[in-house]
């Protein structure tokens, strides 16, 4: 988490979004760059909860990133309809 808020202010300030150009710039895997700009788009909340200083109580980002994919599995939804 802390290297997406980093990532996200030099997004802001090169006004760029595009996970190549950002992985050129920083040095990064583009693949890390992609697993950045999703963990920026969770809340707030969630984004904190990722940052606390307790272990105990921190949310690991893998855990988040995995369980919104888990969520919104379209095979899993559409059977959750039937």
């Amino acid at each position: 988490m802390p290297t997406a808020l980093k990532l996200e202010v030099l997004m802001k300030e090169l006004e760029e979004r595009h996970e190549k150009k950002l992985a050129a710039l920083t040095g990064l895997d583009q693949a890390v760059v992609t697993r950045c700009k999703k963990l920026l788009d969770f809340p707030r909340k969630y984004q904190a909860m990722m940052l606390d200083p307790e272990p105990a109580a921190r949310i690991r980002a893998d855990f988040s990133l995995n369980y919104m994919q888990f969520r919104n599995d379209r095979l899993l939804n559409a059977l959750a309809l039937v």
